[in-house]
């Protein structure tokens, strides 16, 4: 395994917790910082599962395709985390109009 994957392996194996760090931490909700950290934490973890699952994504073998498929299901709610809810907070942090928005996507019934 080259240093570039290795990286990456690390990396995502930590997506989780900075994803809680991330989105807990107040001090970014700064009109424009908390979105191009946001983007760039997307694209970091989009570049990152995509070094380490672009060999298997090409493979010919059925099983090594599904690991893939597995491994993007696992990453992708970080990945959302991190592009929409940068910097929000706990809802004791947010203004009221953040936790209309909060009830609204948590009520929401299909």
């Amino acid at each position: 395994m080259n240093t570039v994957r290795r990286v990456s392996y690390v990396f995502l194996c930590i997506v989780p917790f900075v994803s809680f760090v991330v989105v807990g931490v107040r001090a970014l909700r700064v009109p424009g910082v908390y979105q191009a950290v946001g983007l760039a934490y997307f694209i970091a973890i989009a570049i990152a599962a995509w070094t380490l699952s672009a060999g298997a994504i090409r493979a010919d073998v059925q099983g090594r395709r599904l690991l893939a498929l597995a491994g993007t299901l696992l990453v992708t709610p970080f990945a959302l985390v991190a592009l929409l809810w940068v910097g929000l907070g706990g809802p004791w942090q947010a203004t009221a109009a953040e936790n209309q928005m909060r009830y609204l996507v948590l009520s929401r019934k299909p």
